[in-house]
């Protein structure tokens, strides 16, 4: 029993964090209150994440933990592998091995049976013969705990990313994520996969099992889908708390309102534009073509909110927009300051 996870069963859970931080440091400390027993041959904590979290990762246990008190703690990813005649044995003695998204999908051979293959049979015996001869050292360790960091990474359950992931070994997994389904419910199976669900099958499945209709994405089976969540998902806020405090105190929020006024020259910029845009919309309003045309209406308030910025924030719309006479009337607008700087 696991006591990261209170269970006996072989998956791990999910954890939705809405907070953004402070995530590094909670699950390094489940990671060091379960440890493995030191004679365990399956010790090896296997954190994936994107390369800057990675660097995080490492900062955050050589800032809030005393040294050595996870044992040994490897960075494997490009620029940082291990060069040895014995790479798998020396990736085992580690406690903590830090990786990259990138690194477990060229750890995974590609499923690319030869084309004269046409048996069940034959494609998984080469598949077999494929897969020991290329297989990475990621994938031929039976690590204790793999941790997903922005695990939306493996949404896409057809992508070799999430195929990799998902084809890694280990007892306990944990995806951390605060973006857990960014398109469609279905992004959920790949987490359900990794993590072992019980009955969670193939995909196809799992949208039978979740999805009201294969065609309308929108219709979903909310009350299957809260029961599964609620059994492995942890969602942390701003609001939560533990030992009844909050978890992050944050100060308060303060609003600052200051009005600025444009110069003459941008000012006379600024109007300019705007009546240019404005006979723009009248004449999609007399064509009748307004709402074909709102992206550019979109466009053009943009452009405009771009202006009370900086002038040149938008400046390849003024070089399109103002013609030889716009740019006379600023030129006799700014002579004086142009006669001025001259003196200087």
């Amino acid at each position: 029993r696991d006591r990261e996870t209170g269970n006996s069963k072989p998956f791990g859970g999910m954890v939705c964090d809405e907070m953004g931080f402070g995530k590094t440091i909670t699950m390094l400390a489940s990671i060091l209150d379960g440890k493995a027993e030191p004679d365990n041959p399956n010790k090896t904590t296997l954190i994936i994440a994107t390369p800057s979290l990675v660097t995080q990762w490492m900062d955050e246990i050589e800032k809030h933990f005393e040294p050595g008190i996870f044992g040994r703690v490897l960075r494997y990813h490009s620029g940082a592998k291990i060069f040895s005649n014995d790479p798998l044995g020396d990736l085992k003695t580690y406690d903590i091995i830090l990786t990259t998204y990138s690194e477990v999908r060229q750890s995974y051979p590609v499923y690319r049976p030869p084309m004269h293959l046409v048996t069940e049979a034959a494609k998984n015996a080469w598949w077999a013969e494929h897969f020991r001869k290329t297989v990475g050292p990621l994938h031929s360790i039976r690590f204790r705990r793999i941790v997903c960091d922005e695990a939306q990474a493996l949404k896409n359950h057809m992508s070799l990313t999430s195929i990799a992931v998902r084809a890694l070994h280990g007892h306990y997994k944990w995806i951390i994520s605060g973006t857990p389904i960014q398109n469609y419910i279905e992004e959920l199976y790949s987490y359900f996969n990794f993590l072992k669900v019980p009955h969670t099958g193939d995909f196809t499945t799992f949208v039978n099992n979740y999805c009201e209709s294969r065609t309308d994405r929108s219709l979903v089976k909310m009350d299957r889908i809260n029961n599964i969540l609620r059994a492995i998902m942890l969602r942390r806020t701003h609001v939560d708390t533990l030992f009844n405090a909050p978890i992050v105190k944050l100060p308060g929020i303060e609003h600052d309102t200051v009005m600025l006024d444009f110069n003459e020259v941008e000012r006379a910029i600024y109007k300019l534009i705007k009546s240019k845009f404005i006979n723009v919309i009248n004449a999609y309003s007399k064509t009748g073509s307004i709402e074909t045309h709102y992206r550019n209406i979109l466009a053009m308030m943009l452009k405009l909110r771009m202006l009370t910025g900086h002038i040149l924030l938008a400046q390849q719309s003024l070089k399109e927009l103002m013609v030889a006479a716009d740019v006379e009337a600023l030129w006799r607008l700014t002579a004086k300051e142009v006669e001025h700087s001259g003196d200087k």
